[in-house]
């Protein structure tokens, strides 16, 4: 919840839903909360292009710092965000996902399925076989 009144800079101009006119800025009052949608920022067909919805791990290859739509966040993704409220825990938790990872490529075999991949949004994003 913020703490006081702040009225926070946009970096594009939105249109209100109420009178249809563009803004640059927002006005937070004292006490609201404030929810970042990561998942959205993720999929911005304007940071990533028209197939930011799909799943393409080369978008990562070669990407350098200065390449990025959004620089000083990890591979120009703002899951952990970046600066100075950088998530404490980031270097952790991906060194926990590597190591599940490890884990399981070596105790298990994989091989792709001829079934698409539905994606549900819950508290995280969870991959489900269609029709399963």
């Amino acid at each position: 919840r913020t703490t006081k009144d702040v009225v926070v800079p946009l970096t594009y101009p939105i249109r209100s839903i109420i009178n249809g006119e563009e803004t640059k800025e927002l006005l937070i009052h004292q006490g609201t909360a404030v929810y970042l949608g990561m998942s959205a920022e993720n999929r911005s067909t304007a940071i990533w292009g028209a197939d930011a919805a799909q799943f393409k791990p080369e978008r990562w290859l070669n990407r350098t710092q200065g390449e990025s739509k959004l620089p000083g966040a990890y591979s120009g993704m703002m899951t952990f965000l970046s600066g100075a409220k950088v998530c404490p825990g980031k270097t952790f938790a991906l060194l926990e996902m590597k190591l599940v990872l490890a884990v399981l490529l070596l105790s298990f075999s994989f091989e792709p399925i001829p079934t698409p991949i539905d994606w549900r949004m819950g508290i995280t994003l969870e991959p489900r076989v269609r029709g399963r």
